[in-house]
């Protein structure tokens, strides 16, 4: 018989293959397997919620079936998805051996750019180095999933973790607001093995301990990290002197939230409750009230830089000085520029003279009062550096003609090629002749 119900055996023969190769194309995910490995940020090693103003979180991560005794690169990524979700993701991880921020997108793997980490013989990281990160767009917030993302391969060979950790980015300004310690009493100055400071969690008041619904996660000072982006490691201003920061610390939870901070597995913060956003108050402090934010700020651009005032903000023990911060608009949808402190005063006036001319800065004030508390934003306004022109001055003959011809001919280029042109100015007027 060489049919079945009128089919041909050879078309039989193809149909058949064709129905097997259906449930073998099903299992494409088998490949997306390929490039991931299991693990992912270790829950009581990670935060509930970050802050969305480029102030550095710390992680820890598991990983297994990976090569072994292999050196892996590590990215920490922040998506709206589980998985990577390309120029959606907000992502920045410290290198500590560059001592650079490195953006999710761009830099190239396996030439250094990335924190590294190495697997045992069996393949597997059961718990990382910390790993600091933090998210860097002043725009957004919400839902994210910080993602690890591992390679030892190069390009095409990065792996992503098969457990990434739902987060929420609050948005600084309306959401959250930071802490730090505002005597010595909530701080511990002992270092850890490898010669960073302790971790510090910030958890609800009452929670078990140090690792229970962790609100947010850092090291002590010293940490090895450029925790304020301005291009220099551990030099951050906790408002206390820099020889007497050692154990000083900075974190950023949601603005109303009542916490207890621990510094290793000690609380050194009891039931702190916060009361608004966009603050940052000093824990421990006799007084933890911010100033008033300053209002009216006010700029003026001109030759010298760029001239701010403002109306004086208010403290119930008095406002100790000003902290103006500048930022500059970037050419890219992932990240914004992070705020950089370009001065401290007491006075309600401030010249910025560092500008780089020609680039447009926007600019807003904080006010510190005594204890160190640190008032919410003033209003936001712009300026720039203008350029002083260039004037070149030739007092002898010929050159000075020349001069003048050559600066017609940048500002107005229709004059090229004009040669037949007399200049003549006071006492030259007779020697004046055409060029």
């Amino acid at each position: 018989m060489r049919s079945l119900r009128g089919i041909p055996r050879r078309l039989l023969h193809m149909m058949l293959v064709c129905m097997l190769a259906v449930p073998m194309m099903a299992v494409s995910p088998a490949v997306a397997d390929d490039k991931s490995f299991t693990g992912g940020p270790i829950p009581d090693d990670t935060p509930a919620y970050l802050p969305n103003d480029h102030t550095p979180q710390a992680i820890r991560f598991s990983a297994e079936g990976l090569e072994p005794d292999t050196e892996y690169e590590v990215k920490v990524r922040l998506s709206p998805e589980p998985e990577p979700a390309s120029h959606l993701n907000r992502g920045f991880t410290w290198n500590p051996d560059s001592e650079e921020w490195v953006p999710n997108r761009g830099p190239a793997w396996g030439v250094g750019n990335y924190p590294t980490e190495e697997t045992d013989g069996d393949g597997e990281i059961n718990r990382s180095d910390w790993i600091f990160f933090k998210f860097a767009n002043h725009n957004d917030s919400g839902t994210y999933y910080i993602i690890v993302t591992l390679n030892a391969a190069g390009p095409g060979g990065a792996q992503n973790c098969s457990d990434p950790i739902e987060v929420t980015v609050l948005d600084m300004e309306t959401e959250g607001t930071h802490i730090h310690p505002g005597n010595h009493d909530a701080t511990d100055p002992r270092l850890s093995s490898d010669g960073t400071g302790r971790r510090v969690a910030a958890v609800p008041e009452g929670a078990d301990d140090s690792r229970d619904r962790i609100k947010s996660l850092t090291l002590c000072e010293p940490n090895f990290v450029d925790s304020d982006s301005d291009g220099v490691v551990d030099n951050e201003d906790y408002g206390w002197p820099e020889e007497e920061a050692l154990g000083a610390y900075r974190l950023a939870v949601p603005a109303t939230a009542t916490v207890d901070v621990y510094v290793g597995r000690d609380k050194k913060v009891h039931g702190h409750e916060l009361t608004a956003p966009d603050e940052d108050i000093a824990l421990g402090a006799d007084d933890t009230t911010a100033p008033t934010p300053p209002t009216e700020l006010d700029a003026v651009s001109d030759v010298t830089g760029v001239s701010l005032e403002w109306e004086t903000a208010t403290d119930e023990n008095g406002v100790d000085h000003y902290r103006v911060y500048r930022w500059f608009e970037v050419d890219a949808v992932e990240w914004t520029a992070p705020w950089m402190l370009v001065g401290e005063t007491e006075d309600t006036s401030f010249e910025d003279t560092t500008a780089e001319p020609g680039t447009e800065y926007h600019y807003h004030v904080r006010a510190v009062d005594e204890a160190s508390n640190v008032s919410a934003r003033s209003n936001v306004v712009s300026g720039m550096f203008v350029e002083p022109p260039t004037i070149t001055v030739r007092l002898h003959d010929r050159t000075r003609f020349s001069t003048a011809v050559a600066i017609a001919e940048e500002g107005f280029p229709g004059w090229e090629g004009v040669t037949d042109v007399v200049i003549a100015s006071g006492d030259d007027r007779a020697a004046a002749d055409p060029l």
